[in-house]
């Protein structure tokens, strides 16, 4: 009856990308961090930008340990999903990005402990020196392994199987249905079909209101 989740974060390999020279600096600057080890660029990660690659890099690390702290144990996550909502209405601007006050407020909105998040990121190895981050290598490692490479930001795959479709609720929800063989889906996936009006409350619900 459940639809299991674990979200991955998109980063590149900067040691296999060149981003750190022979002598261990950092030499593609404010894409990377931990001296040219963990980068992002994508199209609005310039070495100009208000929003630096390193700063997506850092942000991508947050939202790793919530889940380890928040949602590892049951695969749902509702801290993660309210932190990642209440960062992109709020803080996911120029200005506000890498605002201390902006991500305290996501953390207490959240129901977020920000002391442990912090200690999380730092004991996975930080994001200053020139050492590996065991969370950022782990992330690296999966990204190796899945059957198909992410060509694009957003990826989702369902039971393994890159999905090319929308990701929204609606277009999530049913890819994660169609994936189930017949009469083994679970009753919502019957409840809230396309013959039911108010989607979204038929999901919350778990029960559509025709």
């Amino acid at each position: 009856e459940f639809a299991y989740f674990t979200p991955h974060m998109y980063i590149y390999d900067g040691i296999k990308s060149g981003c750190q020279d022979y002598a261990g600096n950092n030499i593609c600057y404010s894409l990377c961090t931990n001296n040219g080890r963990y980068c992002f660029s994508g199209p609005d990660t310039k070495l100009d930008s208000v929003i630096t690659g390193a700063d997506v890099v850092k942000e991508s690390l947050r939202r790793i340990c919530i889940w380890k702290h928040y949602g590892e144990s049951d695969r749902v996550g509702n801290e993660w999903w309210d932190y990642v909502a209440q960062f992109i209405e709020h803080c996911d601007y120029p200005d506000l990005f890498t605002d201390e006050s902006c991500l305290t407020n996501c953390f207490s909105k959240a129901n977020i402990d920000g002391d442990l998040i912090e200690n999380c990121m730092s004991d996975s190895g930080g994001l200053e020196a020139n050492s590996p981050n065991a969370l950022l290598d782990n992330e690296i490692e999966m990204q190796a392994k899945v059957s198909r490479p992410i060509g694009t930001q957003g990826a989702l795959f369902i039971n393994d199987v890159f999905d090319k479709g929308e990701i929204s609720v609606n277009a999530v929800f049913t890819a994660v249905c169609n994936g189930r063989l017949r009469q083994t889906e679970p009753e919502i996936c019957k409840e809230c079909d396309d013959g039911c009006d108010g989607f979204n409350q038929c999901i919350a619900e778990k029960k559509c209101k025709n």
